[in-house]
């Protein structure tokens, strides 16, 4: 099993950023299966696992994606 990252860069958000990330995330959570659809047609691998997350402290945001082993 592998598992691909995506990490976001963008680094400390200001109060306006921050509300727009929340919304950003409320929608990400709505297109879920969608992420992991374009994940497995360009990766040709099944998505096992999918794992969204942001820290504070210093703000930073990553996307998990756990891949089967099969190519």
């Amino acid at each position: 099993m592998s598992f691909l990252s995506s990490p976001d860069p963008s680094g400390p958000l200001s109060g306006e950023d921050l509300l727009a990330a929340v919304t950003d995330a409320i929608v990400a959570l709505h297109l879920r299966d969608r992420f992991v659809e374009a994940v497995e047609r360009l990766s040709g691998r099944k998505v096992v696992a999918f794992i969204s997350n942001h820290h504070v402290g210093p703000d930073l945001a990553v996307e998990l994606f756990w891949l089967d082993g099969v190519r």
